[in-house]
């Protein structure tokens, strides 16, 4: 399908308006950082944004933990995001509002981009406006786009960069794959997860041929100059990072990410004992090793058929999806999902259960609403052939309305679900006032949060014994211990009050179960 650009100007410029205000209420609802992930990119955001460069004042993990508290930046995570938020501060202040506006903007485009899809790869308006629809109301990520968090660039770039594959293999023009390339690098410099198109990109110059109807007899010649330049428009983002992590780390890719290969339980990234290495996951044993990728695989199918599909679309994309499996795009974009589905439950198996298999999967939506009307309608007509009385388009008017309403409550639910947290006094607020020594480091479950609500210098608490947190706090300079109902199950008697620990004096409680210790000189 092939709408002329006049047919798409209009609703697309609605929608993107309707998108800004929407995102633009949810982002007004919204603070402050609300947990570590947003607390980490609005800290390094506000240090860029002040002139600090790429800097961290913390240490969120022990996976490769650097010298001292103060360290270069993104040994872990990824600086676009933190990039975009100093953008929007620079413009309006170094405050999270300023942060947002960058997020604001991205997540309103998914909306539109939605629709013009639909109409590319349907020409029915109805279906694209449901499409678009379906996109903007986004269950469980209706509450995180606005969110200075990698949710918004990262679904954009993603979906940007697999429409480019698509209309690259379908027009065969070089700008098509330049800019599948770009989309591409800006994803992993959002994400790790990023690099999974990379693997796609690969296998877009056969498709390519099949749209072609040719015999391929060029193939490894137009495989070898389509993705060269694939590969030159995803180093133009990238390669100034990789230099500075050259320049910095001595690899291209910071230390410690490929750890979380070896990882026995998610907590283990905060431990400063546990050997994350290929020998001690396998003398984890087999069967450990298969149990964890079993639940692994049924957690992700749940996140799959909830979250990125929507609760409620997920069986019509099943649907739909097979309807449209000849078009480029679906081959392109289920490729891309059963590679991140695969790597987060086999490769990066508690990562990818904790929420990264949720925040990578933004990029599917405009294509999961796409399927999913296609899916509903021909459900419809499917059950229409089988009763008498159908009329099939009021149907399908009425279903789709009814998708819509659905998709919209899961999406207001949620986000009312987030409201307290997101409004709510942090713990850390109340407590830095009160430090003794208000410039000393304090060890914390959220590091970014002590210095973004006050705080100097502050590190993570360890999962270990309460001895070894005594140790890494003195290595560290860390004066302070605040331990909340969510601390390491390691400390959980000291928490309690069942033991006492050399090194260590409470000096207070706060509300909600927020201890406050102070390391002491005690032998």
């Amino acid at each position: 399908m092939n709408p002329t650009q006049s047919t798409l100007y209009k609703p697309i410029l609605i929608l993107f308006a309707i998108s800004l205000l929407v995102r633009g209420g949810t982002a007004w609802l919204e603070r402050q950082p609300h947990n570590l992930d947003e607390a980490y990119h609005t800290v390094n955001a506000i240090t860029l944004a002040t002139g600090g460069g790429f800097t961290e004042h913390f240490i969120w993990n022990y996976l490769s933990p650097p010298e001292t508290a103060t360290h270069p930046a993104n040994r872990y995570w990824l600086p676009l995001t933190a990039m975009l938020a100093a953008a929007g501060m620079a413009l309006d202040g170094a405050t999270y509002t300023a942060g947002q506006w960058a997020f604001v903007l991205l997540s309103a485009q998914l909306p539109p981009l939605t629709f013009w899809l639909a109409m590319h790869v349907t020409g029915k308006r109805r279906q694209a406006w449901l499409a678009a629809l379906l996109t903007l109301f986004s269950g469980f990520y209706f509450a995180e786009w606005t969110a200075i968090d990698t949710f918004a660039p990262f679904a954009l770039a993603g979906a940007v960069g697999m429409v480019a594959l698509w209309r690259a293999a379908e027009t065969v023009d070089w700008r098509w794959t330049l800019a599948a390339g770009i989309a591409a690098g800006l994803a992993h410099l959002t994400r790790a997860d990023g690099a999974l198109f990379l693997v796609v990109g690969f296998g877009f110059p056969a498709i390519q041929c099949k749209m072609q109807n040719a015999k391929c007899k060029n193939f490894y010649s137009l495989l070898a100059t389509r993705y060269s330049l694939f590969a030159l428009g995803y180093l133009l983002p990238t390669s100034p990072w990789f230099i500075c992590n050259w320049r910095v780390f001595g690899a291209i890719l910071p230390p410690g990410g490929t750890k979380t290969l070896w990882l026995t339980q998610y907590d283990d990234i905060f431990s400063t004992t546990a050997t994350l290495s290929l020998p001690n996951y396998l003398a984890w044993g087999w069967g450990n090793i298969l149990q964890s990728k079993v639940w692994a695989a049924w957690m992700n199918f749940q996140t799959l058929a909830a979250v990125i599909g929507l609760v409620v679309v997920f069986p019509f994309a099943i649907i739909g999806w097979w309807q449209l499996r000849k078009h480029p795009l679906f081959q392109i974009s289920g490729a891309y999902l059963a590679l991140l589905w695969l790597a987060m439950t086999f490769a990066f198996t508690f990562p990818g259960v904790r929420g990264a298999l949720f925040h990578s999967g933004g990029a599917m939506l405009p294509m999961v609403a796409i399927a999913g009307v296609v899916g509903l309608d021909a459900a419809i007509a499917w059950v229409a052939r089988r009763r008498r009385g159908w009329h099939v388009p009021t149907a399908q008017k009425v279903f789709g309305g009814g998708l819509v309403f659905f998709a919209a409550l899961i999406s207001l639910f949620t986000a009312t679900q987030k409201l307290s947290a997101w409004n709510e006094p942090s713990p850390y607020a109340a407590i830095l006032p009160t430090l003794p020594n208000p410039i000393a480091p304090v060890m914390a479950v959220n590091p970014p949060a002590v210095i973004y609500f006050g705080g100097k210098n502050a590190i993570a608490v360890p999962n270990d014994p309460p001895e070894t947190v005594v140790a890494v706090a003195k290595k560290y300079g860390a004066e302070y211990l605040i331990l909340e109902k969510n601390h390491p199950a390691p400390l959980d008697r000291l928490y309690r009050g069942d033991e006492t620990v050399s090194g260590l004096k409470l000096l207070g409680e706060f509300d909600d179960g927020v201890q406050l210790w102070q390391m002491t000189s005690d032998e």
